[in-house]
């Protein structure tokens, strides 16, 4: 007996789907893979919340009168933006009592749900800019000079989330602000501070733009034929080095308009939360540093851990850099080679797979990691070392599945690549002193090869010239 075909009520079904999966989002814009604000499930949301409410008044400085005024503009915007949503969700409503009509053309379909939405997102961007309007109506002249500056504060807070590449999201009013400086010194910044938002949103207002120009026809954002083109992702990817260089080279402005100790502390807070990848603190130098806090060690192995933490610091910071470049040569061009590798499956090729360009830098500088470690094992008494917070993820798997008691932490095994000074074998009093008790000093790598003896050895790989 010959199969069934698929009953009417089945692909009624079917395509009744299909529209929920659109009008969730589901079948996600191209446009959002590239951090756009295009996507369906963003254009039933407001704009503007009453949450937003405490920007204005404190941004621009309203007395009670022109409170009441905003709140009063606020709830007429809420409103109107519900009542855009009822008259949209009618619309949509009313092409899915008719999707029989439409046949089973899936194209037809999604013009038909779509149409009533792109619609909706043109009405809700008006809402928008009305609401804006009518607030700036409000205000005195005196408050008026503060609009320009507080619209970009305002935009910022809402579009730089848009940002894909490392360093491209950070904002630094927020890393000034999180510092807690005295406020004579932020006052001694303020102009180099209107400089900065004035730079950023302009760049910021470039790539809103493109954003939005890209996922402007949903339709074709959600077919799975099309998607937006190499020169128009090249022009995105442009405009997000443009974002990220205004705040890297602000940072080192605000750095040298600073204080030694706090234009530092400012670098380091804006890198860390810019490039987190690179600039949070490793496990190497949260064990490091515990053990230089420690107040119990003698005052000579106190000394020593911070001659080693130095040396440490030190070659960290010259790798982090080297991972800072690359990270800031290579993301845009990984960006570009994954458009180029969407474009060749969307043709019905296999495209190659790209290669991580920054796993080796993060694996050299994890190794160099261990290394101090090992150094600072080598310096403490087995003892001492396991007291450390975190000390167990150095052990070598069997002490730390014996829970490593008092037992001295075994040395990395000479493979050719690095010797300890001081392991196993060389005899002393723990394995922080020598045979006559007195401390020794951690040892320095030395370059692959060297003849000396004692120290570390082999240690070629964490510095390939380029620092």
């Amino acid at each position: 007996m010959p199969e069934a075909r698929t009953t009417t009520p089945q692909r009624s079904l079917t395509r009744h789907l299909l529209v929920l999966a659109a009008l969730a989002g589901l079948a996600a814009p191209a446009a959002a893979q590239y951090g756009g604000t295009g996507s369906v499930a963003e254009a039933m949301v407001p704009e503007y919340f009453t949450r937003d409410i405490i920007l204005f008044v404190e941004g621009m400085e309203l007395d009670e009168t022109q409170q009441v005024i905003v709140e009063a503009l606020f709830d007429d915007y809420e409103d109107a933006f519900e009542a855009g949503i009822t008259e949209m969700t009618l619309k949509v409503n009313s092409v899915q009592e008719n999707i029989d009509e439409l046949g089973e053309d899936r194209e037809k379909i999604l013009k038909a749900v779509l149409s009533p939405i792109s619609e909706w997102v043109v009405t809700r961007s008006d809402l928008g800019m009305r609401l804006l309007e009518n607030i700036e109506v409000v205000l005195v002249p005196r408050q008026r000079d503060l609009w320009p500056g507080f619209m970009q504060r305002l935009f910022r807070e809402k579009h730089l989330k848009e940002g894909r590449f490392a360093g491209e999201t950070v904002d630094l009013f927020h890393v000034l602000r999180d510092l807690d400086l005295d406020p004579d010194m932020v006052a001694s910044v303020q102009e180099h501070l209107r400089g900065y938002s004035e730079q950023l949103n302009e760049v910021m207002r470039r790539r809103h733009q493109l954003l939005t120009s890209m996922s402007d026809n949903l339709f074709q954002l959600l077919s799975r034929e099309t998607g937006p083109s190499i020169a128009q992702i090249r022009k995105l990817v442009e405009s997000r080095v443009s974002v990220r260089t205004v705040n890297d080279e602000w940072i080192e402005v605000l750095v040298g308009a600073l204080p030694v100790e706090q234009g530092n502390a400012f670098r380091h807070s804006a890198l860390e939360r810019g490039y987190p990848r690179v600039y949070r603190r490793t496990s190497a130098q949260r064990i490091i540093r515990e053990a230089a806090d420690r107040d119990d060690f003698p005052p000579d192995i106190s000394q020593a851990i911070l001659v080693l933490e130095k040396d440490f610091l030190g070659e960290l910071s010259r790798h982090n850099r080297r991972l800072l470049d690359r990270i800031r040569t290579t993301q845009p061009e990984q960006e570009m080679a994954k458009a180029e590798a969407m474009e060749v499956r969307r043709q019905g090729g296999a495209p190659q797979k790209p290669k991580n360009p920054t796993r080796e830098l993060f694996k050299e500088r994890d190794e160099m990691g261990r290394t101090y470690v090992a150094m600072l094992r080598d310096l403490l008494a087995p003892e001492d070392f396991v007291s450390l917070d975190g000390s167990s993820r150095w052990l070598p798997r069997e002490q730390r599945a014996a829970g490593a008691d008092d037992t001295r932490p075994a040395a990395p095994p000479n493979t050719g690549g690095i010797t300890l000074q001081g392991t196993p074998g060389g005899g002393g009093k723990g394995y922080g002193y020598d045979k006559d008790g007195k401390p020794r000093e951690p040892q320095k790598p030395r370059p692959a090869g060297d003849s000396g003896t004692g120290g570390l050895r082999g240690l070629g790989s964490t510095n390939d010239g380029n620092d």
